[in-house]
């Protein structure tokens, strides 16, 4: 009996963490400085589509802060290392790009936001 309620509240865990993370996204972006005055700096990043208010919950990357687009409009702007108080933005339904700004001297920056 104890066996069957110890594999039952595993699996229970199991399905919930599942449930979390199923829910969870990520957003990727990333700038390559140019290589000579005539060279614009790279900029990527595969849009996120998200339905309904989903919040940042982490960032992580190389990069000195980092700007967010939706619709062709920067809508946020960060200018720390993984700013955490970019943690918690409200980021309501739509399609979204994000782009790190490059740490002084670096040639990349990355960056990442996790998106519940």
């Amino acid at each position: 009996m104890k066996t069957k309620l110890a594999q039952f509240a595993i699996l229970t865990l199991v399905c919930l963490f599942s449930l979390h993370t199923a829910h969870a996204a990520s957003l990727s972006g990333k700038q390559t400085k140019g290589t000579s005055a005539q060279s614009q700096a790279k900029l990527e990043c595969s849009p996120l589509k998200i339905s309904g208010n989903k919040r940042i919950s982490a960032i992580s990357g190389n990069n000195a802060g980092f700007w967010i687009m939706k619709d062709g409009q920067v809508v946020a702007r960060f200018y720390k290392k993984n700013d955490p108080s970019a943690v918690g933005t409200v980021l309501p339904a739509g399609t979204y790009y994000v782009y790190p700004n490059l740490p002084k001297g670096a040639s990349t920056a990355t960056v990442t936001l996790s998106i519940n």
